[in-house]
């Protein structure tokens, strides 16, 4: 008992000596700079509102010392100083020992079993087919992957081809007056071979189709190019009989990879091909032989010629520009390279009446406006910036200077050039995904006011230059998305390739 007496006696003295002590310390003033930290003991004298303050005051104490606000402060600075995104252009890799593919053993026939049995599998993308610059003769049977085809129908059809009609120049028609016939366009319902009646959908090339276009005659011929270098011709403007449109078509295999551009010359007695093998083509009409005139390692994306036929600009895959010479001479380096862009320019287009004036589009997500008599540094006249690549990039026909832009952002832009800051926008569906070429949205040779696309929804956009839609053209006998388009340079025709190598002919 004397023992706890002692022990309480002790304590007590002790919370005494603590009181004391608290009461002390409350009449004791401290300096305003010092900011006092919130202890347990004193949970009970302060309130709430006065800790947090306490707590606030403390923490801007502490980030002042570390000088956070001061460092956050000048990184704004530098943000608000630094220029817009730029993309590096890839420094081209020596070529090295190349590996062996890989191929999966998957489809392959198994041990024992019949080799009759088993479908060939396609063709891997990366061909290691090698690659040929000699001439192809279009008149020999032996260089005319068509079926069933004779070297008469060879000789007939150069011919043909030799003669392919006067050039009629078409003046700019009234954009309404267009758009009200174009309004029209629908694929024949006839079966009969007749130039009367072109074709609703006949197959003109073996793989999905990368390029079209019409040769500027007046007899109409279709040309489309594939993805394993095939060039088909569709003659559809012949006189001569024939019991099916397939005794129109004449195939060819001038590159080893995609051909990515067709290119007719104004007169239309040449045409130049360049495809992803790295080669430029050029086919003599009167001559009837495909001709290698350029050759690289470089991917080859589209061909452009300037409106006095002296220059000829081909874009490729590093951003460059190559300017090749368009007499037809085997060259195996171009007479200049113009860096142009960042990464794969996508497409290069002169203007129609100035011959020193071309756009480009680029996967570096700009469009630039060039004079190729002031490219220094890499520098455009004036540029317009997109959201993501843009796949294709054509000035009007009637030189205005307005551009049609094609982006993968699901819009289509009509830029003024001679008015930077003015831009339409249309909402489209440009996503066509792994399989599908690439939607390039182009003017309508014959008029100033009219575009023309493809849709995801199998129909034949028609947009007018102010961004307001004309008309959707549907038919059921186009059963596929007609990703790549051209319309003829004088008639009422123009014609679509999807991805089975098949092309339909909308009519008026």
């Amino acid at each position: 008992m004397g023992v706890a007496r002692k022990r309480s006696r002790a304590l007590a003295v002790e919370e005494e000596k603590q009181e004391k002590g608290r009461r002390g310390r409350k009449g004791v003033k401290k300096p305003k700079d010092e900011v006092e930290e919130v202890k347990e003991e004193e949970v009970g004298e302060i309130n709430y509102e006065e800790r947090r303050k306490l707590n606030i005051a403390r923490n801007q104490e502490i980030l002042s010392s570390l000088m956070i606000q001061k460092e956050h402060s000048a990184l704004q600075v530098l943000k608000t100083q630094e220029g817009p995104r730029r993309f590096e252009k890839k420094q081209r890799s020596a070529p090295g020992e190349s590996l062996p593919l890989r191929r999966s053993t998957r489809g392959k026939p198994q041990e024992g079993s019949s080799s009759s049995e088993h479908k060939a599998a396609e063709p891997p993308a990366e061909t290691t087919e090698p690659k040929s610059v000699e001439e192809i003769d279009i008149r020999q049977v032996d260089n005319c992957l068509a079926a069933s085809v004779t070297s008469d129908d060879l000789a007939a059809f150069h011919e043909r081809v030799r003669h392919g009609g006067d050039v009629r120049r078409v003046s700019h028609s009234d954009g309404r007056s267009h758009h009200k016939r174009l309004k029209s366009l629908a694929l024949s319902g006839e079966e009969a071979v007749s130039p009367l009646h072109p074709p609703a959908r006949v197959k003109v090339v073996k793989e999905r189709i990368f390029s079209l276009a019409f040769h500027p005659g007046e007899k109409a011929l279709v040309v489309a190019g594939d993805k394993w270098g095939q060039i088909g011709f569709l003659d559809v403007g012949s006189d001569t009989a024939a019991s099916s449109w397939s005794e129109r078509v004449f195939v060819f295999r001038p590159h080893i990879r995609p051909v990515s551009s067709l290119l007719h010359s104004a007169d239309g007695t040449r045409m130049w091909s360049c495809s992803y093998d790295g080669t430029v083509r050029c086919l003599n009409y009167d001559r009837g032989s495909f001709v290698c005139v350029f050759d690289s390692d470089v991917l080859l994306t589209d061909l452009s010629m300037s409106c006095d036929q002296k220059t000829m600009l081909c874009s490729t895959s590093d951003g460059d520009l190559f300017l090749l010479d368009p007499s037809g001479c085997k060259s195996k380096e171009p007479l200049s390279v113009l860096d142009v862009h960042e990464r794969k320019v996508s497409s290069v287009h002169f203007h129609p009446s100035d011959p020193h004036l071309f756009v480009t589009a680029s996967n570096d997500q700009t469009v630039r406006l060039w004079d190729q008599r002031k490219i220094v540094r890499s520098k455009p006249l004036s540029s317009l910036g997109h959201t993501l690549g843009v796949t294709s990039a054509f000035f009007s026909p009637c030189g205005s200077g307005k551009v049609v832009t094609t982006c993968n952002d699901n819009y289509i832009r009509i830029w003024d050039t001679k008015r930077g800051d003015q831009v339409v926008k249309v909402k489209h569906n440009n996503e066509t995904g792994r399989y599908i070429t690439n939607f390039r949205a182009l003017w309508d040779p014959k008029s100033s006011d009219t575009i023309v696309v493809g849709s995801m929804n199998k129909n034949l956009d028609i947009i007018a230059a102010d961004g307001a839609y004309v008309a959707s053209i549907s038919d059921e006998r186009c059963t596929a998305i007609p990703a790549v388009n051209a319309v003829h340079p004088s008639l009422d025709l123009i014609a679509s390739g999807n991805g089975s190598g098949y092309v339909n002919i909308w009519h008026c």
